[in-house]
């Protein structure tokens, strides 16, 4: 029988060969679900279905009783029967629930009502339901999460929960490449930024940025999640709402003092290890979500004022050390009026992007598709070794 523990973030039952349940952690609009049903509460009878085009996604305006009685489980089977006939086609019949916002019902009496009635169509013939099926129930939150597997456990008797397949780590890190850009603007899973110890995302060049464009509700997540107070070194993950990603990881880090820096020999020793600390960690939090992509700025380059090698060189260091599954690509976003910082970034890029000879001799050339970078040559020393892929455009000179 499935579990909900923390590294579990998704579950797949089988009704039948066609009719598949699955519950899924995950923002509901970075899911593949071509339809989607949108519940809204409402006291009234026989509510008009209506659905609109959003995003190559048809989402389906997904009426619930607000009352809880059997009328009101007969109602909402109904809907879902009907949801399920008029609008899931071939095309189209990956179907997402999100539960996040269910009201009045708990997560699983939700969850089981509609299963009840899943299971039902899955066990009589429809002509307009004659194709594979997969519903999804999809939250963000660990206790949601866990009564959706329960829900399944108990309607969808005798069958196992398959849990995602984990793929063995690669042997070696992701791939990394510079961006000149806005981190506001970007497009990957997941944004990284450090924030002020009050978390006013207004204090910070990047992060008034990215509560520029995220909105304001991205502020009031932080402060929520936060408490109030947060331990040095911490981070945490936000819901990216306006901004291209699924997430956003917040961190605090402080400038060099005594205070801060007791046990490190010398203040570049602080400064490498709190850079370190807070890509890792963030690599690591982006790995247990099984998310593909991460930017970060140039992590305290800006009011922090590290000093800019130091920066560049222990962002790519800790990349390069790190290893992962599913983490695949990381991208270093820099402003491009920033022209130290993207001197000190490209200066690193070529210090840890190194090929083989018998690598050269095999192929001719080097994979590039992660890079970005205007064609010129990268020399390389007599001893090189394979970390990262080539930037894009390089070419290599062995001399």
């Amino acid at each position: 029988m499935a579990t909900a523990g923390p590294d579990k973030i998704h579950r797949t039952w089988s009704v039948n060969d066609k009719f598949k349940v699955s519950v899924n952690k995950d923002n509901p609009d970075y899911t593949k679900a071509k339809m989607q049903f949108q519940c809204f509460f409402t006291t009234r009878d026989n509510v008009g279905l209506k659905t609109e085009e959003r995003s190559g996604k048809t989402i389906v305006q997904f009426p619930v009783p607000q009352d809880k009685n059997s009328h009101s489980r007969s109602t909402l089977k109904e809907t879902f029967r009907k949801c399920m006939i008029d609008f899931v086609t071939k095309d189209k019949s990956y179907v997402l629930i999100s539960i996040d916002n269910i009201k009045y019902w708990t997560k699983r009496e939700f969850c089981e009502v509609i299963l009840e009635e899943f299971i039902k169509l899955a066990e009589t013939k429809n002509a307009k339901l004659n194709h594979s099926v997969k519903l999804e129930f999809c939250t963000l939150d660990d206790l949601n999460f866990g009564e959706a597997v329960k829900a399944c456990d108990a309607k969808i008797k005798g069958v196992k929960s398959i849990p995602v397949v984990q793929k063995d780590s690669r042997s070696h890190g992701p791939s990394v490449c510079i961006v000149k850009g806005s981190l506001a603007n970007v497009k990957v899973d997941a944004i990284a930024c450090t924030t002020s110890h009050d978390f006013d995302l207004s204090h910070g060049a990047v992060s008034a940025a990215l509560l520029g464009r995220g909105g304001h509700e991205l502020q009031r997540e932080l402060y929520t999640k936060c408490g109030g107070a947060q331990a040095f070194g911490e981070v945490i993950p936000v819901y990216g709402h306006k901004l291209d990603c699924r997430v956003v990881f917040f961190g605090v880090m402080y400038p060099y003092n005594p205070k801060y820096a007791k046990g490190y020999k010398t203040s570049e020793e602080y400064y490498c290890s709190s850079i370190h600390d807070f890509v890792q960690r963030c690599l690591n939090l982006a790995e247990k979500r099984q998310l593909r992509s991460v930017a970060f700025p140039a992590i305290g380059a800006g009011v922090l004022n590290y000093p800019i090698h130091v920066v560049a060189d222990e962002m790519f260091r800790t990349v390069d050390d790190w290893r992962g599954t599913y983490v695949n690509e990381v991208k270093f976003v820099i402003y491009p009026k920033d022209k130290v910082v993207l001197q000190e970034f490209e200066r690193a890029l070529k210090k840890y992007v190194t090929v083989s000879s018998s690598e050269i001799r095999h192929s001719g050339s080097i994979r590039t598709s992660h890079f970005n970078i205007p064609n010129q040559v990268l020399k390389l020393g007599p001893k090189v070794e394979c970390r990262f892929p080539l930037p894009k455009g390089y070419t290599i000179e062995i001399h």
